[in-house]
């Protein structure tokens, strides 16, 4: 997948979850327990910044609600609002042992 989809679902109508499952081979990008998004490190078409050592860096986690990029690509007009309150509930954070040193 090139971008997340969740579809004809507005997001902007109730609460939802959002996630991101990283692990040595992948990013899986969830919606409500959905993946909507994968990139895979070792896919022919993957970029080169997801290979090599990148992700052995320190990390920090930005929560933000962007809307269209020349990145990902413009919002759709007929599924995204102009003006939206964001709220954010809780955020959780999980390391599998198994990736611990």
């Amino acid at each position: 997948m090139g971008r997340a989809d969740v579809g004809d679902d507005k997001i902007w109508e109730g609460w939802h979850t959002y996630g991101v499952n990283w692990s040595p081979g992948c990013l899986r990008y969830l919606y409500d327990g959905k993946t909507v998004g994968l990139v895979d490190f070792d896919a022919p078409g993957t970029k080169s910044y997801f290979r090599g050592d990148t992700f052995d860096s320190t990390f920090h986690l930005r929560i933000n609600m962007q809307v269209g990029s020349k990145y990902w690509g413009w919002a759709d007009p007929e599924h995204t609002r102009d003006e939206f309150t964001y709220k954010v509930d809780w955020v959780r954070v999980h390391q599998s042992k198994q990736l611990l040193n």
